[in-house]
């Protein structure tokens, strides 16, 4: 089996993660696994070369040229991110903002308008070294089976040229829908063209592999010949061993820890940084892994609440593990429409702390399913219901029952190697 993803460790970000699972999965079942990615760049905010020890020797990895244009774009913003830091003493404030040059400016503006034609997203630079190797690989061993994995989605395109030339069989996994992501705004020539290339994908592969039932639905209703087989249902995991193994890093207090990314508009922080402002009598420190935009900065220093946010930037695997075990709760910002699922909740699950959900409309599948499963409390994502739950966690945090609350051992039938055991089964009947 070839399998083409340009995220794939030493990256460290979830879909990079969940195949290096899943490829240790397959190993382990017998299959004969070469990965066809990129070189590395050391600066990514996402970088963990430690994961690369996990990967089996058995497995052949392909390096292939990123491409000039975006590693530059990553080291601009690794540099940007590390002087943030230094000047805020690691809290979330940027107490002293460095002027920006006016040739960076410049290229910032111009890579801003450029946005639209990358295409199918920032990571295309390597698409045509991809499909070169790629293509010889298959010329020089043949395989059975050809897999990709997306986002980024430029894997997509480049296992689609691939397939195309060498009439392999060919399986995608959609870690998030592409066309149909409702939160992506395209021009309507962007989203014919779009339209186009994921139809394309469509009519060529064998298979689609999708996260969550709702997304499952989603495109079985705008593709009506992916029906049956042809589209299963894996799902993200936790790494039990992981939370087994790995210390608590106990945190003083009463603690709410969030691990992962904040998004403008899709999981929006801003009511509930509006709810810590509002509730400055309840002692509480909020520690965050992950990215955290200029924007969301400047909001946390508008609200007054720097000392109160502790910012720990990108963390390994095990430190975000560690980070969770040691918090009071957990914070969970779902997402709309339905169709996607946070992978950091199913990390919560894996924790085995009392989660904070805030849910974003009716169909938020990660509120729905902390609701569900009775491992959190659950609350409209506005400043003053997420007050008074803040207050109530305090509270039973202060008399000793919080966790007695919430069903901490829920969400099981989500660890990973029950996944890896699907994964193993889909693949299977493409061959």
């Amino acid at each position: 089996m070839l399998l083409v993803a340009r995220g794939f460790p030493p990256y460290a970000d979830p879909t990079s993660y969940r195949w290096l699972r899943f490829v240790r999965a397959l190993v382990r079942h017998g299959w004969q696994v070469d990965v066809l990615t990129v070189r590395a760049e050391p600066l990514a905010e996402q970088y963990d070369e430690r994961l690369t020890a996990q990967i089996p020797a058995e497995v052949g990895v392909h390096r292939v040229y990123p491409g000039f244009y975006q590693k530059r774009v990553v080291r601009a913003r690794r540099e940007k991110i590390q002087t943030q830091r230094a000047g805020s003493g690691g809290t979330a404030g940027a107490a002293r903002r460095p002027r920006e040059l006016p040739l960076r400016g410049v290229l910032r503006r111009m890579d801003e308008a450029l946005e639209r034609f990358k295409i199918p997203d920032p990571s295309f630079e390597w698409i045509p070294w991809g499909i070169r190797r790629g293509v010889a690989l298959h010329r020089a061993c043949p395989y059975d089976l050809l897999v990709s994995s997306a986002a980024p989605f430029s894997s997509h395109v480049v296992a689609h040229a691939i397939a195309r030339k060498s009439h392999l069989r060919w399986v995608a996994d959609f870690s998030d829908p592409y066309l149909l992501d409702p939160f992506v705004q395209r021009s309507a020539w962007r989203r014919a063209l779009d339209g186009r290339m994921e139809g394309s994908w469509m009519a060529t592969l064998d298979g689609i592999i999708v996260p969550v039932q709702e997304m499952a639905d989603l495109y079985r209703a705008h593709y009506p010949g992916l029906q049956g087989e042809r589209i299963h249902l894996v799902p993200y995991g936790y790494a039990d061993e992981l939370y087994a193994t790995v210390a608590p890093r106990v945190l003083p207090g009463f603690s709410i820890v969030h691990t992962g990314v904040f998004y403008p508009g899709m999981r929006d922080p801003t009511p509930f940084l509006q709810a810590v402002a509002r509730v400055r009598d309840v002692p509480l420190r909020v520690v965050h892994a992950g990215g955290l935009t200029d924007a969301f900065r400047r909001l946390i220093e508008d609200l007054g609440i720097v000392a109160r946010f502790d910012d720990r930037g990108f963390l390994s695997k095990a430190e975000v593990a560690s980070l969770q075990l040691g918090g009071s709760c957990l914070l969970l910002i779902g997402n709309k429409g339905g169709v996607q699922l946070p992978g950091k909740l199913l990390d919560y699950f894996g924790a085995r702390r009392p989660i904070l959900a805030l849910r974003n409309d009716a169909h938020d599948i990660a509120a729905n399913l902390v609701a569900a499963t009775g491992s959190g409390e659950v609350v409209e994502n506005e400043p003053g219901a997420i007050a008074s739950a803040i207050r109530r966690l305090h509270g039973w945090w202060s008399e000793g029952t919080l966790d007695r609350r919430f069903n901490l051992g829920a969400g099981g039938e989500f660890a990973w190697a029950r996944q890896e055991e699907k994964l193993v089964e889909a693949l299977a009947r493409h061959v």
